[in-house]
């Protein structure tokens, strides 16, 4: 360990399947949090479709509701109850991280929490809402997440660097790069990073709408199965991914300061590269050249060899991003790679999902664990393994995780275990 090590001391999720530990409990037993979801959107589109949707009551007792609450977006909402989550994990055994509130830093990501505060607003209107329910216009900015999370401690914000990144799917793993940063070039003391999205929304579904019109959004193989809508990785034609909201949440510390005040430590942060595919808007270039580089360039950032890594989260949402992805993963990290996609569980939440691959890899690390991935036969597929029942047993010391967004957004971070 050097003075640059950054760990993770805070995990929080709000997810289709619950919070961190429920989400992981689905994730490794291969329980999908995907369901039929009804749609009010006009006799032009579709009645339902396959989605992972926050149904269950996520906010916790200890956490006070805000004032305008009701007003409040819900992607807003989640994003603090995630931080909620985290920050408290963070104060186990009675430690306070965030005592210095002036640095404390929080950056999230999101690919597009903007256009759904603004639907909201403009829901209230037609449904004649009394006008102090109305979300005010300045709460369509994208980096209005970050001032809700700064004063998540009430009396006392955090004042700190406080940023939003909107790098698409790939956002909340940006956030996390940037906020290691921030404590290694000693800017803060304690950062909280993150990515949310909510953009499965059944009351006005313009985002869903659009993923659905341009075909990107999968069909179940078994209707009384939704979540076999995304087949991540199953080689042969192309199917699709299945949308999902959540809100992810770590709080990240230097570890010289986490192992002094005796932190309960998710793991460490050992590597991070991020990059653009600028060939296509949304096709990746089929050669993987800057897949291939960003991931290399994590191993180069983290001081490890392709051989170092044992596992891998991948983007893999069942596109055909798919086969790029599964390249890169072969030339750089090496064919039979254990992989695992998260998607079928708790659908692809846009910038969350790089959080939630993040804490998975944590969760299998200390438990020795590959999740499945659902509606994948096993065995070797485009040059990896993908296991179709949980592997105990495993012994995992670094993990790759992936997340590429639309625009040619590319991120990989490189985690390990707690640090002693």
């Amino acid at each position: 360990m050097d003075e640059n090590t950054v760990v993770v001391t805070g995990v929080g999720l709000v997810t289709a399947a619950g919070d961190a530990c429920q989400t992981w409990h689905a994730i490794k037993n291969g329980c999908s949090a995907v369901s039929w979801v009804d749609l009010d959107a006009g006799a032009n589109y579709p009645a339902r479709l396959p989605g992972a949707i926050i149904e269950h009551d996520y906010w916790p007792d200890g956490l006070s509701k805000p004032k305008r609450f009701r007003s409040l977006p819900e992607v807003a909402k989640i994003s603090l109850v995630a931080a909620y989550e985290a920050v408290t994990a963070a104060r186990t055994g009675g430690r306070n991280p965030f005592v210095n509130a002036h640095r404390v830093g929080v950056i999230m990501g999101t690919s597009l929490a903007a256009a759904e505060l603004g639907i909201q607003n403009h829901l209230f209107v037609l449904e004649g809402q009394d006008s102090r329910y109305l979300i005010h216009g300045i709460q369509a900015l994208p980096n209005m997440l970050g001032f809700f999370l700064s004063n998540l401690e009430g009396g006392i914000p955090f004042t700190g660097p406080n940023l939003t990144v909107s790098g698409a799917c790939a956002a909340g793993l940006q956030a996390v790069g940037l906020g290691r940063l921030l404590l290694q070039t000693g800017v803060v003391d304690t950062v909280l990073v993150g990515g949310v999205d909510y953009l499965f929304r059944t009351d006005f579904p313009s985002a869903l709408l659009t993923f659905n019109s341009i075909g990107v959004l999968g069909n179940p193989t078994d209707p009384e199965k939704p979540w076999t809508a995304c087949r991540p990785f199953a080689g042969g034609p192309e199917n699709g991914f299945i949308l999902g909201n959540a809100a992810g949440v770590l709080v990240l510390e230097r570890a010289e300061d986490a192992l002094a005040t005796n932190a309960n430590i998710a793991g460490t942060i050992d590597g991070f590269a991020q990059g653009i595919d600028p060939s296509s808007p949304a096709k990746p270039d089929e050669d993987a050249t800057q897949a291939k580089f960003v991931i290399r360039q994590a191993l180069i950032n983290a001081g490890l060899e392709s051989g170092d890594i044992d596992f891998v989260i991948p983007h893999g949402v069942g596109t055909i991003g798919d086969q790029t992805e599964a390249l890169a993963l072969c030339q750089e990290i090496g064919y039979g790679m254990p992989v695992t996609s998260n998607k079928p569980i708790c659908g692809h939440t846009m910038a969350a999902s790089g959080i939630i691959g993040l804490t998975t890899a944590f969760r299998a690390i200390e438990e020795g664990i590959l999740p499945p991935t659902l509606n994948h036969a096993g065995g070797t597929s485009m040059g990896l393994e993908i296991p179709k029942k949980m592997v105990g047993g495993y012994d995992i010391r670094h993990v790759l995780i992936n997340a590429f967004g639309l625009g040619g957004q590319l991120a990989s971070i490189i985690v390990s275990g707690k640090v002693d």
